[in-house]
């Protein structure tokens, strides 16, 4: 298979994972504790998304380059421009998520959560698809893993956003699924990209190591903001899952 067609199969992988959760989102739903278990899901991915970003998309590539000062500073520019992607967007839809909540009656900071968790999937694709097709199947399958427990719980998360909204349980489904036709995307630019050159491996797996790391920091500041603290257990539990994997299939 060309890196092209092994990174949409990455990229399929991410966008089934996606919809898998969004199927499971009316169980949670329907859940008395359903709230606290929104909560400790959200650890669990901000665990993995961690995980993910020092053992398989920045870390490995930034101590690989350590003896190269061109190829330290490629993965470092990846990874900034991966942070600042989901910085950008963030700031792009604050804006706007207020005016549209004002109209429609709406919480901003569920708004804001819809629009990250579509929108950051990009970086997050880029990264499922640069793996597949660059890496080593015992090298991106632990990471292919993660990425499928993660996007299984945002699946579920974003679907429950939906139903925030007035939206029904059949049209927040599809629309969660939907979502995940972004990580798609961000698989194939990455399939594109390394047709071209496998020297953009560590750069692309960089920006989606930069993304998911904001992804974190923003999420965590959220919900020091709202005095929630974080779940240790699910969040532990999701930082192992990557070191985990690798010695699986090491």
């Amino acid at each position: 298979m060309s890196s092209f067609q092994l990174a949409l199969v990455g990229g399929f992988f991410s966008f089934a994972s996606t919809g898998v959760g969004a199927l499971l989102a009316p169980a949670m739903g329907s859940r008395k504790s359903s709230v606290a278990s929104t909560h400790k899901a959200l650890d669990f991915a901000i665990g993995v998304m961690l995980s993910s970003v020092a053992f398989s998309l920045l870390g490995p590539g930034l101590i690989q380059a350590s003896h190269s000062a061109m190829l330290f500073s490629k993965v470092l520019l990846g990874g900034v421009l991966g942070a600042g992607f989901v910085l950008v967007l963030k700031k792009a839809f604050e804006a706007s998520s207020l005016s549209f909540a004002s109209r429609e009656k709406q919480s901003p900071s569920k708004i804001l959560l819809a629009a990250v968790l579509v929108l950051h999937g990009f970086p997050e694709g880029m990264g499922a698809g640069a793996s597949m097709a660059g890496m080593s199947m015992s090298a991106a399958l632990p990471l292919q893993l993660g990425l499928a427990a993660q996007n299984i719980v945002e699946g579920a998360i974003l679907a429950l956003c939906f139903v925030g909204f007035g939206w029904t349980w059949r049209k927040s489904i599809f629309g969660s699924v939907l979502s995940g036709l972004v990580e798609w995307l961000g698989a194939a630019v990455a399939g594109v990209g390394l047709m071209n050159s496998t020297a953009l491996l560590s750069p692309l797996l960089a920006a989606a190591g930069g993304a998911m790391l904001v992804s974190v920091v923003l999420e965590i500041y959220e919900q020091t903001e709202n005095r929630k603290q974080v779940s240790v257990k699910p969040f532990f539990a999701g930082l192992a899952l990557i070191p985990l994997m690798n010695t699986l299939f090491a």
